[in-house]
């Protein structure tokens, strides 16, 4: 038997106890009041209620005895194991605490002693340290070298280039080179350069210009300095988007990992393969190897070519051709100074001189009439081909010049790691949006089509969500990866999204029927979950898989998507003036008050748990069918996938209920699950495994705590990309690589970072710089953005500034897609001892240095004069 104690701040109330894994054999009140069964009330000044609590069942750290305060107002349960004397659940949001029975301390004397403490909540901690940079980030997280994905846009014969621990398919022993990155018919060619693994590692990898998809890598091994670079260009043609003829979607997409065709699909499919996959012109890996001498006498070179890993092959050291049995050459070798002898060499290198070699592999072997015409192609003609192809693609889109070059390089490296695996034919025509080595799917393609809308790639973003619609079903179910259940709702928020960003209103009355037709789909699966026995236990909401684990619950995540896509379609069709938009609206506000409810009735369910300040909060289960956090055990079961135990909690549960506005911001709720989430899932800030899957990030800067923000930012990245090269992995586990889901989340991150948005028909804001780190404006370099989309029109401005001198000056302009424009709330960075003393448009939000602009005209020129300090 266990006797406790339940003491309130604020009385009276009413309300019953109820106990699983455990029961009630006696309860009494402390003040005034009176119990009746399981029924209580208390009154007065000391409030409490003292329980006795027997047959208690064995924890073990899983299926706990739970005991529930189920009261009129602010209900909670907590674990019988976890009271204490020591460390007394204290609930200030709910003006209770829970103790053991002979505890004599008053509620006032218990909640002193514990604010007497002076202990912060992980969040607490966060807004109390610096902000978060990249190096302090660094240092703290793990290295992932990734291997890097080459190709030439829209076609799906890529090259995948690794070295030596960012090697394809593993650790290998050999620098390597993966033919084709969907596993179908997938060749490895391993090298090496130099004499091989050795103690000492000091390569050095990057990209061309710092973001070019150019690899370059340089070591020194010895005496002698080992250069490579890598590259993909077209067998015979220029590389320029007028010759290249791209992947038909359905053929892209029936190779990549988890495809969903239906049978319509796979005929279709079937009668393109031929063509799609003989093209009259390979893809070609141009590769070039320098070792050079840097001493004062001769030195010792080493190099083993390219060979195919597991094939029969034969060199032809005349030719430089690398033969398959058939007779096709699968590489062309080349030197300079001639030909090279055979697969392994050792050259002497005189001093001061360099030896070069090159390698040209087609992504499918050539004949030797083929071979012979490819080795006379010049490697710089072709290279500055290259180099002219990506940059046009980037001068394009949004321009950005950051002071913090590696944000500005990752960002321009990563729109091409989005651009590359859009594959489809060319000019025009559905782009398969694809994440790696995944198909399309509704929500992990949604940051990639929200990124490619919002830096002004709008026609390529236009061309990715046709994808969806030009594989829906015909009952207006849309399904493209697995089992998953989640897309109709993830498509249609993403689609309302572009309609902002490029106020498309002629393709969104295109789609009119097939918007509506997924929306229907929707309002169909609710009506069939509206059952008496879902009652605040998932009544009204979807149910379904989210992602690979098969989990066929009315998860928070399924929901927050399909919440989000019915507002956003209703918002649509106001706006094409469809009039099903007050059906749909009316629609979202019943799910959103379905999902209230069972999140409320969840809070109430969960055990309470602690967190660092001292204090208690409910906790919350990803979905209804549990009670509490699955990583918990509270109902017992496994629940380790994807490399952590916490994957279903932090990845797919009511965090998204926050980032889709299920939530209001000013809602207790709003709190809880940020505190509970911070306390149980996060290290650093990010989530375990698949961090880019959590939008808690996204979610801080929404409640204007940047510190948070930036320590999810950079944490986050700097974890999960190569630091060098910036390709994303999908998990912290070396697990798929060039992962552009995970990509593209981190580019919406810069771009919430830059400006974002706040709408609402009274008062609509546009926020700039709501991230943006205050250590930018300590190097005196502008803040510049050039053709950024926002949801009010195209937008642009330059920060410009001398700090540590007083003065700043920054340009605005936005040409409205609508008639009026936003307000406009500048959200100054300034480093913690700086402060605004005066403005020369606008007023300053007492104690900030926001800088609020009500009477916004389309263009400002404001200058900034600081306090001394």
């Amino acid at each position: 038997m266990k006797n406790i104690l339940i003491l309130w701040g604020t009385a009276p109330i009413n309300g019953k106890v109820e106990a699983i894994r455990c029961s009630i054999s006696k309860m009494s009140v402390t003040a005034q009041g009176s119990v009746a069964h399981d029924h209580f009330e208390v009154a007065g000044e000391n409030a409490g209620l003292l329980i006795a609590v027997d047959n208690i069942a064995a924890e073990n750290g899983i299926c706990p005895a739970l005991v529930t305060i189920r009261s009129q107002v602010n209900p909670f349960t907590f674990k019988v194991s976890d009271v204490t004397r020591s460390c007394p659940i204290y609930i200030p949001e709910y003006n209770v605490i829970v103790t053991e029975g002979d505890d004599t301390r008053t509620y006032a004397v218990i909640k002193q002693e514990i604010l007497n403490r002076n202990q912060k909540t992980i969040l607490q901690k966060i807004e109390s340290e610096p902000e978060e940079n990249f190096r302090t980030a660094a240092a703290s997280t793990i290295n992932n070298p990734c291997p890097t994905w080459l190709g030439v846009s829209r076609d799906v014969r890529l090259f995948e280039v690794g070295f030596r621990s960012s090697a394809p398919g593993s650790y290998w022993p050999c620098d390597g080179i993966n033919v084709n990155q969907h596993y179908t018919t997938n060749i490895r060619y391993e090298y090496t350069i130099g004499r091989g693994v050795g103690p000492v590692d000091n390569l050095k990898r990057g990209l061309e210009d710092s973001y070019l998809p150019i690899v370059n890598s340089e070591f020194t091994e010895g005496d002698i300095t080992y250069s490579a670079q890598f590259f993909a260009t077209l067998e015979r043609s220029a590389l320029k988007m007028e010759n290249i003829s791209g992947t038909h979607y359905l053929v892209a997409d029936s190779i990549s990992i988890g495809r969903t065709l239906t049978p319509e699909q796979e005929k279709e499919k079937d009668a393109l393969w031929a063509d799609e996959m003989t093209p009259d012109e390979e893809t070609v890996l141009y590769m070039k190897v320098t070792a050079e001498n840097k001493t004062g006498t001769p030195k010792y070179s080493w190099l083993r070519l390219p060979q195919p890993v597991g094939a029969q092959m034969t060199y032809d050291p005349e030719t430089g051709f690398e033969k398959m049995e058939d007779g096709n050459v699968c590489m062309v070798a080349l030197a300079e100074d001639g030909s090279i002898g055979q697969v392994e060499i050792a050259k002497l290198i005189q001093p001061g001189e360099k030896a070069t070699f090159y390698f040209l592999i087609p992504h499918s072997p050539l004949s030797e009439e083929r071979a012979r015409a490819l080795a006379q192609q010049d490697y710089n003609t072709r290279l500055n081909e290259c180099k002219a192809f990506w940059q046009k693609k980037l001068d394009e889109t949004m321009q950005i010049s950051l002071p913090e070059k590696r944000i500005e390089n990752m960002m321009k490296a990563g729109l091409f790691h989005l651009d590359l695996i859009c594959y489809g034919k060319e000019p025009a025509g559905v782009l398969a949006p694809e994440i790696g080595v995944y198909s399309a799917i509704g929500s992990e393609s949604s940051p990639i089509i929200q990124y490619l809308s919002s830096c002004g790639a709008t026609k390529t973003a236009q061309r990715a969500l046709d994808f969806f619609y030009a594989k829906q079903h015909e009952d207006g179910f849309m399904q493209n990866f697995g089992g998953y259940k989640i897309e109709n709702g993830a498509v249609l928020w993403t689609t309302y999204l572009y309609m902002l960003y490029s106020n498309d209103l002629a393709w969104i009355k295109s789609r009119k029927e097939q918007i509506l037709k997924a929306c229907n789909y929707l309002l169909d699966w609710i009506e069939r979950n509206k059952k008496d026995e879902l009652k605040e236990k998932g009544y009204g909401m979807l149910d379904g898989q989210v992602a690979d684990p098969t989990d066929p619950f009315h998860s928070y995540m399924l929901n927050a998507y399909a919440y989000a896509g019915l507002v956003g379609t209703s918002k649509m069709m106001e706006k094409i003036g469809c009039s099903d938009s007050e059906k749909i609206a009316n629609a979202a506000a019943e799910l959103k008050g379905n999902i209230l409810k069972t999140l409320a009735r969840g809070l109430a369910d969960a055990p309470v748990i602690p967190l660092s300040n001292g204090c208690w909060c409910p906790s919350i289960s990803p979905w209804p069918e549990s009670t509490g956090p699955v990583a918990l055990y509270i109902d017992g079961g496994t629940v380790f996938t994807h490399g952590t135990i916490t994957a279903r909690d932090a990845c797919l549960g009511a965090m998204y209920l926050l980032y889709m506005d299920v939530v209001d911001k000013d809602s207790v709720y709003y709190d809880f699950i940020m505190n509970s989430y911070s306390e149980l899932f996060f290290e650093r800030h990010v989530a375990y495994s698949q961090p880019f899957y959590s939008q808690h990030g996204l979610v801080n800067l929404k409640r204007n705590e940047k510190k948070a923000f930036l320590k999810e930012f950079y944490n986050s990245f700097s974890a999960l990309a190569d630091k060098e090269t910036y390709t994303f992995w999908e998990h912290l586990c070396h697990v798929s690589p060039h992962k552009t889901h995970e990509e593209g989340w981190f580019l919406m991150k810069c771009r919430n970072m830059l400006y974002s948005e706040e709408l609402d028909e009274a008062d609509n804001k546009l926020l700039i710089m709501p991230g943006v780190p205050s250590e930018w404006l300590l190097t005196g370099e502008p803040i510049l953005l050039k053709g950024a989309n926002s949801y009010y029109g195209p937008l642009s401005y330059c920060l410009t500034h001398t700090l540590p001198c007083k003065k700043l000056s920054l340009s605005l302009s936005l040409e409205p897609y609508t008639a009026g424009y936003p307000k406009v709330i500048i959200k100054l960075p300034l480093p913690a001892n700086m402060a605004i003393d005066s403005v020369s448009i606008g007023t300053v939000a007492e104690g900030t240095n926001d800088i609020i602009i009500d009477n916004f005209n389309g263009n400002i020129s404001l200058d900034i004069t600081l306090k001394d300090c």
